[in-house]
This record gives structure tokens, sequence and C-alpha cells, in this order.
């Protein structure tokens, strides 16, 4: 692989966020993780890194539930801007919340690539990197 993979994870609980990057680490020591409080934040750094390929991540994982600006507001505000970055970022939505009807939703926005159930475990994240990287792409 030329270059390590960006995972971006957009989350207001840190804990959830070290976790997630630790068992990343874990699992392929080359990723490259990034990490967001809001969608708010996370916008941003899309906009100050449009044209920055190196810079943007590869998939985002994006809670529902935030402060600020909730997954749903970063969907509709990044729809408006995704024409402006340098590359395509695969977008999964993450929640807690076993609620259908947030899942349908999450269907129904054209960028969203999956929607993942938390806690996230370190074989959902083995898929994830397999599907990105391949299939020897995580440390067994």
């Amino acid at each position: 692989m030329e270059r390590p993979l960006i995972v971006a994870l957009v989350d207001d609980d840190r804990v959830y966020q070290f976790t997630t990057e630790r068992m990343l680490l874990r699992l392929n020591d080359e990723v490259n993780f990034r990490w967001f409080k809001d969608g708010e934040e996370a916008l941003g750094y899309l906009q100050d890194h449009a044209h920055e390929t190196e810079a943007l991540p590869d998939l985002l994982i994006l809670d529902i539930n935030m402060p600020f600006m909730d997954g749903w507001q970063f969907l509709d505000a990044y729809a408006a801007k995704k024409s402006t970055l340098a590359k395509h970022i695969d977008i999964f939505m993450i929640s807690s919340s076993a609620d259908e009807r947030d899942q349908v939703r999450a269907h129904s926005y054209s960028d969203v690539t999956g929607y993942l159930e938390k806690p996230i475990t370190s074989d959902l994240l083995r898929g994830l990197l397999d599907r990105y990287i391949g299939g020897n792409a995580t440390k067994h």
C-alpha cells in the first residue's frame, strides 16, 4: 500500500475516541487516525484541507448524536461541500440507538456507505480495514 489508510472518527465521547484509536492501531499500526468532537469540527477540518488528498480521511465514522452539529446536520452540510474535496470519503454512521428509523434515515443519504452499531468492536474494525486495505491488512 502506498500510504496509510486515514480513518476519522466524529464522536463527542473522548473515551470512545481513545479506545477506537487503540483498537485500530492494534489491528494495523500503519492506520492514520483522526478524531473530532462534533460535526462542526470535522466539517471545518475537511474545508481547511479540501485540496490535500493526503490529509483527507478515506473513511469517516460519524456518530449521530453530538452537540453543536450532530451527524444529520453534518451530512446535510457535507452534501453541499463534497464537490470541493480532493477525494471521495466513505461515511459510516454509528450510533448506540437501536432505533430502526435511524438506520433507514442513514441509508436515505447517498453519502452514507453503511450503518454501524455501538459499541464498535475489534471484529467490526477488522472488517472495515480488510475492506479498504485488503485481507492481509490486520495483525492476527
